[in-house]
């Protein structure tokens, strides 16, 4: 087996291109949360770091912490999406059911990272701690980072609560369930095409018609 991912590390296999348009899609949503996650940590890290370094007080230790959590934080991620690609290329009930467990707990772990100003945590509460902190000098810097690792969390249990209902919705239903929804969108474009081609060629029955004459 081609082992090609994470880039460089190489860990597991995952391809999307191998994929059929059906499972591709229920991927792709995982493959965003995982994005969403790895990008949650890594800006986690980043903001302990330069707080680090400008001597807030407090943040030394953050440093550990955020480098702790992009270690674990991005190996149960790949061990997660390894489940769900796995389970999905090949309809495999249990992989898949694995993946639902270990991403509805990343789900709730990224609702509360989007909340909660704990230790290195910077959720949406945090906001209030930085403006009344008597710490000048990277205030602006916080705050902007604050509100950027919030969004991601934010956004990154909004995408993994999508992959949960993709991925469960294809383990009870297959890929019918979505290839259904494909199809009537496709009959709702052919139905509103077909009336103009029926008046293009009663136009150009028409126009033969009149040549005729």
């Amino acid at each position: 087996e081609n082992f090609n991912f994470p880039p460089y590390l190489r860990i597991i296999h995952f391809d999307l291109d191998e994929l059929d348009a059906v499972p591709r899609l229920v991927v792709r949503w995982c493959y965003w949360s995982f994005k969403a996650l790895v990008l949650g940590v890594c800006l986690n890290l980043l903001t302990s770091i330069v707080l680090a370094s400008l001597g807030v007080p407090g943040t030394g230790v953050h440093v550990a912490y955020s480098l702790f959590n992009v270690i674990i934080g991005s190996g149960l991620g790949v061990y997660c999406l390894h489940a769900g690609y796995k389970g999905v290329a090949t309809s495999d009930s249990p992989l898949m059911r694995r993946f639902v467990g270990l991403q509805a707990i990343l789900a709730l772990l990224m609702f509360l990272f989007s909340l909660l100003p704990v230790v290195n945590w910077n959720g949406w509460l945090r906001i209030a701690d930085v403006i009344r902190a008597p710490v000048v000098e990277p205030w602006v810097f916080w705050l902007v980072m604050i509100i950027l690792e919030s969004l991601v969390w934010t956004c990154g249990y909004g995408i993994a609560g999508s992959a949960l209902y993709h991925v469960i919705t294809y383990d009870t239903s297959g890929p019918m369930a979505f290839s259904a929804r494909a199809s009537q969108a496709m009959n709702k474009v052919t139905g509103a095409t077909k009336p103009k081609s029926v008046a293009a060629g009663a136009v150009a029955s028409a126009s033969i018609a009149l040549t005729k004459i």
